[in-house]
């Protein structure tokens, strides 16, 4: 059980509420986590993560130094509009590659995620 949530659908729902590109922002190592007890969904999982993790972070400090003043508010939010829908896009990527693997089952799922919950 995970915070009361206890299904994949019931996890799913619960997020379907939110900004995906912001769960994955705010846990990414979670996300890691519950994945990398699946090898099948893992070896689909680990380069978006990697992205998510490691090299966008590092285009966002890279990114950050290079700000001046000259910069605008209209051009920050359309880089932060953009980086939304790439995290969007990640999400996608994660949850299409646990539907190819149907061999995830429910008690192994409740297994992984009370783990990390």
């Amino acid at each position: 059980m995970c915070n009361g949530y206890d299904s994949p659908d019931e996890i799913e729902a619960l997020l379907e509420g939110e900004d995906i590109g912001q769960v994955l922002v705010r846990n990414p190592n979670k996300v890691h986590s519950a994945v990398r007890n699946s090898q099948e969904v893992m070896s689909g999982a680990a380069a978006i993560l990697d992205y998510v993790t490691n090299i966008r972070a590092s285009q966002r400090t890279a990114n950050l130094a290079s700000y001046g003043q000259e910069t605008t508010m209209e051009e920050l939010r359309n880089q932060a509009r953009q980086m939304v829908g790439e995290l969007h896009v990640m999400y996608e990527s994660l949850r299409r590659v646990a539907v190819r693997h149907p061999e995830v089952d429910y008690a192994e799922w409740r297994k992984m995620s009370s783990a990390y919950c």
